[in-house]
């Protein structure tokens, strides 16, 4: 009679190697999805913005009339000066509330606290005698797209493109909180977002670390 053939399958020793293969795996993969989380939500804002600037000044030039930009504590919005009515919903940039954005061009340097929310914009709203809106009013900050597509900045100041590249200053700068986002004054993470607006009517984004190192453009 011949002998028995032991049934195949894993020893424990193999699979304690496979074992320690995947933690090892997992070990190096974490911070490299933290990394990729943490630049989605950063860039996933700053292409909102991006997108809501460009409409805008498409927006102008296509129907050659002004269209004005309104910057919110929650988010944009786009008024048509010429139909005296704003255009689509508003585009909602702190869907995450660890997200929060500055306008660093305004005269006040506009932080997410300062900011006005839709509702308190909507119940200032100022009209002149043909009920057109006066947007340039202290607390408020907008930007204005002409027929050609340039920008008027208004009572604001341009943040210059040579600080956008060379400094940790931009037009719109974009941050992330880390901990407990209710706190009066929350931690802030190294990586931030920077949107450039060109009087000409050009916008660019970019993404850093405040330490120096480059993450995405």
């Amino acid at each position: 009679m011949s002998a028995r053939r032991p049934e195949a399958g894993f020893t424990l020793i193999e699979m304690l190697v496979v074992v320690g293969i995947i933690i090892l795996a997992a070990a190096f993969m974490i911070p490299t999805l933290g990394d990729y989380l943490r630049n989605r939500k950063i860039s996933a804002a700053g292409n909102l913005v991006v997108r809501t600037l460009n409409e805008a000044r498409s927006e102008a030039v296509t129907k050659r009339t002004k269209f004005t930009v309104v910057f919110l504590k929650d988010g944009m919005m786009v008024y048509d000066n010429e139909a005296q009515r704003f255009e689509g919903p508003l585009r909602r940039i702190t869907n995450d509330q660890a997200i929060r954005y500055e306008t660093k061009f305004s005269d006040e340097e506009l932080v997410y606290g300062d900011m006005k929310s839709r509702e308190e914009f909507e119940e200032e709203l100022e009209y002149l005698d043909e009920d057109r809106v006066i947007f340039d009013r202290e607390g408020n900050t907008t930007l204005t797209f002409g027929p050609a597509g340039t920008i008027d900045f208004g009572s604001h100041v341009d943040i210059s493109t040579e600080r956008f590249h060379n400094s940790e200053l931009a037009d719109v700068k974009i941050l992330q909180l880390m901990g407990d986002t209710s706190l009066d004054d929350p931690r802030i993470d190294t990586l931030t977002g920077f949107v450039d607006i060109r009087p000409a009517g050009m916008i660019a984004f970019k993404i850093e670390d405040l330490y120096g190192r480059e993450e995405l453009e």
